[in-house]
């Protein structure tokens, strides 16, 4: 990806976005990482979609503080998450998290997370107190935004993307 030259770099400061919003977000994000690996601070994950010169679906990367990523990794040294695990129970992702990484509004990023998690999109609708149709202008910006086109395709990128890679508790939501 690196050498690539699309949308990632590697500097004399560490890891860059093409200038702007990406990379503030991108560096603020790591330094926030470092504290808390240092134990100066508290820090949640964040999620940053990187845009690329190719215009080809943005980079998501997610920053996690070690202690966090420690859990992904887990006790077996797993690098990967385990699929059968995540097939059997779909968590909510953290709606802040789908919105840093599409851009997602926060009621869409509340009804995609909600997609995510199994939920079908009358239930939603029902539960947010939404009409069907808002639910569905909803799901239309979330498609837009995501570069999907049906809600299968769209849930498996929001289960498949780089939430599926780290456990989160209640405190990063």
């Amino acid at each position: 990806m690196l050498a690539s030259r699309d949308g990632l770099g590697l500097g004399p400061e560490g890891p860059s976005a093409p200038a702007g919003t990406a990379d503030r977000a991108l560096r603020h994000a790591l330094a926030a990482a470092l504290r808390c690996a240092r134990g100066e601070a508290d820090a949640a994950p964040v999620a940053v979609a990187v845009p690329r010169a190719s215009l080809e679906r943005p980079y998501e990367v997610l920053i996690a503080p070690l202690a966090v990523a420690a859990v992904a990794v887990g006790a077996g040294g797993s690098r990967r998450p385990d699929p059968d695990q995540r097939s059997r129970a779909h968590p909510e992702p953290p709606p802040r998290l789908l919105a840093g990484l599409y851009g997602l509004t926060a009621a869409e990023a509340r009804v995609a997370a909600a997609l995510a998690a199994g939920h079908t999109l009358g239930r939603i609708a029902e539960a947010s107190g939404y009409t069907r149709e808002a639910a569905r202008w909803h799901l239309k910006q979330i498609f837009q935004k995501t570069g999907t086109h049906r809600q299968a395709q769209l849930v498996k990128l929001l289960r498949s993307g780089p939430l599926a890679w780290i456990h989160l508790d209640d405190r990063d939501r």
